[in-house]
C-alpha cells in the first residue's frame, strides 16, 4: 500500500468510529425523548384522573376522600420523578 491510500484507510476507520459514536449517542437520545413523552402522557393522564376525583369529591362534599386522593397523587409523582 502506499502512504496516500494508507491515509485514506486511516481517515476512513476514523470516520467510520466517529459515525458508530454518533449513531449511539442519536439512539440515546432518542429513547430519552421517547421515555418523556411517556412521562408527560402519563402526568397528563394523571391530571385528567385528579381532576375527575376532585369533581367527583366536590359533589359528594367528601374531604376525607379528597386527602386520600392528595396522597395518592403524592405517592404516584414520588414514584414517577422525572
Amino acid at each position: 500500500m502506499g502512504l496516500a491510500q494508507e491515509k485514506l484507510q486511516a481517515d476512513y476507520d476514523k470516520l467510520k468510529a466517529e459515525e458508530g459514536e454518533k449513531s449511539a449517542k442519536l439512539a440515546e437520545l432518542s429513547l430519552q425523548i421517547d421515555r418523556r413523552e411517556q412521562a408527560k402522557q402519563d402526568l397528563k393522564g394523571l391530571e385528567e384522573t385528579v381532576v375527575c376525583v376532585y369533581d367527583s369529591a366536590d359533589a359528594a362534599q367528601d374531604k376525607s376522600y379528597v386527602f386520600l386522593c392528595h396522597l395518592d397523587l403524592w405517592i404516584l409523582l414520588q414514584e414517577n420523578k422525572l
